[in-house]
């Protein structure tokens, strides 16, 4: 664990002095003060709010972060984790990033100052030290939804590869060979193996991949629904529309509705729509998505068994990695409507 001593050798000076610069008295000069945040941030070393005492028990508190509590499936997700957070006595952080690195990593650094037992976080940022701060300091971490390939950690996921295939796959088999992609960047593991699976239905079924068709976001940090009606525009101002969209979650998909009919567009006759991860109907869109269901809250669940059994010594050092595997739901949106009589793991409502 990094302590004030090593930030004091790092930053060459006492660590008296950076007790000092930690707590923003006046007696330090601005040079002392900048080494020693530097050597803060390159250390990762967070004050303790309790440095005090020792630890002598539990805090009984998790902490779930999510990038968009407003979207159905991360709802689902909470509602799964406090379910299960519940029963055991532990309280739930919930922590809500909008899609925002900043603000994800200045939830870590509370969550280390305030002790809080273990972290399930579907993270948003492209780096992991903030994370390996926190499991540097014996906070047991699940990744939730969104996987990281250099974080030793447990997982729970669901299978956005397999997924992809199977939702591509279900468009080729309706006829369409002109299949656009819409998704959010690729340094988010979900992302990334949604535009892989895409590929690979395509390449499966001997369809070239034309890049025009292609739209992944590059400049946003997560699923921008923003970003997501802009990309469907500029598909729209190709000379050859494309005849159905895979958009990359179901927030995307709504902007990308939205696009296709201010273009009086129809869905599914002009251009066909399926997304990934479900709409409660609520939202007010006629013909609803087809989508990849996930198990939300099952998802939410796991990760928080994981995290209670890791805090109370009921798992040993093994790190668990759980692939969920999605269901598909056909609706109106990709024109399939009652076409899917026979078809194995997947269902019409």
């Amino acid at each position: 664990m990094i302590t004030i001593y090593d930030v004091a050798k790092k930053a060459g000076v006492s660590p008296s002095t950076v007790s000092r610069v930690l707590n923003k008295h006046d007696n330090v000069r601005e040079e002392t003060k900048k080494r020693v945040e530097q050597a803060c941030r390159e250390l990762n070393y967070v004050p303790n709010a309790n440095a005090s005492s020792l630890r002598k028990k539990n805090t009984k508190t998790l902490a779930l972060i999510v990038p968009e509590i407003k979207n159905p499936f991360f709802t689902s997700i909470l509602e799964g984790f406090e379910g299960r957070t519940g029963k055991s006595g532990y309280i739930t952080l919930i922590c809500n990033t909008n899609e925002n690195s900043k603000k994800e990593k200045d939830f870590i650094k509370t969550i280390i100052a305030k002790r809080i037992d273990g972290v399930a976080i579907s993270t948003v940022s492209k780096s992991s030290s903030h994370l390996q701060a926190v499991i540097n300091r014996d906070i047991p971490v699940v990744l939730l939804d969104r996987d990281i390939d250099d974080l030793d950690v447990d997982v729970v996921c669901g299978d956005s590869y397999q997924g992809a295939v199977d939702l591509v796959n279900h468009l080729i088999g309706l006829g369409h060979r002109r299949i656009a992609i819409i998704t959010g960047p690729v340094h988010l593991s979900t992302s990334r193996e949604r535009v892989e699976g895409y590929k690979q239905a395509l390449n499966n079924a001997n369809i070239s991949i034309d890049n025009n068709l292609i739209k992944i976001d590059k400049k946003s940090e997560g699923f921008s629904s923003k970003r997501a009606y802009e990309m469907a525009k500029e598909l729209l101002e190709l000379p050859e529309l494309p005849s159905a969209i895979f958009v990359g979650n179901n927030f995307m998909a709504i902007k990308v509705y939205q696009a296709l009919i201010e273009e009086n567009l129809k869905v599914p006759d002009d251009i066909a729509i399926v997304c990934f991860d479900d709409l409660n109907f609520m939202y007010e869109i006629e013909p609803f998505f087809t989508t990849m269901r996930q198990p939300a809250f099952t998802m939410g669940k796991m990760a928080a068994e994981i995290l209670v059994n890791k805090i109370e010594g009921k798992y040993e050092n093994n790190k668990q990695k759980v692939k969920l595997q999605p269901e598909l739901v056909i609706r109106k949106s990709c024109g399939a409507y009652k076409n899917n009589v026979g078809r194995k793991g997947c269902r019409e409502e």
